[in-house]
């Protein structure tokens, strides 16, 4: 997909956290992320695989900038790669050989004179086609994270784990192994999107009741997880027309129906 810089943004736009792994392949000139909580600095040159995140970002592009983005479902990352998901939890993988048995025949693919529609369509089996033998969700993981998604991050883990006969350090390992967050932090940003979601579209008739229907304890409660999700507060976010796609909240409706 090309990308387009936001103009109310000026020379930075915000990606925020929504649980999902993306694999980027650019195909202009480099462009920076800043991660807003860490302060930390990248540089995306020719491709990279950007981890779970558990902060907004800062994206960076020059002018031309242009790249094209694959979107993993929480655990689909691990069904091609033969690394846990927590590795590159809040980093990136870059041009190493693992990724780039992915990125050539990728590359290919885009080059090619159709369509973008035919484009994805190639790229979809082709990365189809490269599934590791010996990869496999754990069936707690992916009950796990559907119910989190289900419930719109509505979830508590010591009633789940209650439920399904399983410990809590058992749940966490794996679910932090394969999603690369612990399924507290996982539904928190899946609420935090749903609440975004739900901002953006003005369905509400104030912050406390919004706040209150996401899942909230209170208003405060909310703001507090906006901050640390977007590094602005709601008011901030409407008063600058900061409300973007809702990305993640395509990519639960795809996996629940999976």
């Amino acid at each position: 997909m090309g990308y387009e810089p936001n103009a109310s943004l000026l020379d930075r736009d915000i990606v925020l956290p929504d649980g999902c792994v993306d694999l980027l392949i650019n195909a202009g000139p480099f462009f920076g992320r800043i991660d807003h909580h860490t302060k930390r600095e990248f540089e995306v040159k020719e491709y990279a695989l950007i981890g779970q995140r558990r902060h907004s970002i800062g994206v960076t592009p020059s002018v031309e900038t242009d790249f094209f983005a694959i979107r993993f479902t929480p655990f689909g990352v691990q069904s091609l790669l033969p690394i846990e998901s927590s590795e590159i939890t809040g980093d990136m993988l870059e041009e190493c050989a693992i990724l780039k048995r992915l990125i050539d025949p990728i590359r290919m693919i885009l080059e090619k004179k159709v369509s973008i529609e035919e484009k994805i369509n190639l790229i979809e089996h082709f990365i189809d086609s490269q599934t590791l033998t010996n990869f496999s969700v754990k069936p707690i993981v992916a009950h796990a994270t559907r119910e989190i998604i289900k419930r719109q991050g509505d979830f508590n883990v010591k009633s789940f784990c209650s439920r399904n006969d399983i410990h809590k350090s058992t749940l966490e390992k794996n679910f932090l192994a394969q999603v690369g967050l612990r399924p507290k932090e996982f539904a928190a940003i899946v609420r935090f999107n749903n609440t975004h979601s739900k901002l953006k579209s003005g369905q509400f008739e104030s912050l406390t009741q919004l706040g209150l229907n996401c899942g909230y304890y209170d208003q405060s409660h909310m703001i507090k997880d906006f901050k640390r999700f977007s590094n602005n507060s709601p008011n901030k976010f409407l008063k600058a027309k900061l409300l973007l796609p809702d990305i993640a909240v395509s990519c639960y409706q795809s996996l629940q129906l999976a």
